[in-house]
């Protein structure tokens, strides 16, 4: 049997997929992944957004900041630090606390990228 072990924003991302209002049934991380993907694409992935972020994944975490339905990762302040307390990071400064913030949109989407490659 094999273990998986989860980083704090992989394990953000597939608890709050959400397909209730997509038609889609909920399965295998695999399947949710893919289906949020393909969402996405539908959705915010188009030759315009493309060019304005470069990327995918930028182009994804600018997604996620309009709080689609399908992915309600915390969006709060308050929550994500309580989150990442939770989870083990160390936030003993203020500094600490802003640029986990800071950084927080692109490692979600970066932990979404990676799940899409290797589930």
């Amino acid at each position: 049997m094999t273990t998986t072990y989860l980083t704090h924003y992989e394990r953000i991302i597939l608890e709050n997929i959400n397909l209730d209002d997509y038609d889609v049934v909920l399965s295998e991380a695999f399947s949710n992944v893919n289906a949020v993907y393909n969402i996405f694409k539908k959705e915010y992935c188009y030759p315009a957004n493309l060019q304005r972020y470069k990327t995918k994944q930028r182009c994804f975490a600018e997604w996620l900041k309009g709080l689609p339905t399908v992915l309600s990762v915390p969006f709060y302040n308050y929550d994500i630090l309580q989150d990442a307390l939770l989870g083990g990071f160390n936030l003993t400064t203020e500094l600490d606390e802003h640029n986990f913030l800071d950084m927080y949109w692109t490692n979600l989407a970066k932990a979404f990228f990676t799940l899409k490659e290797n589930l």
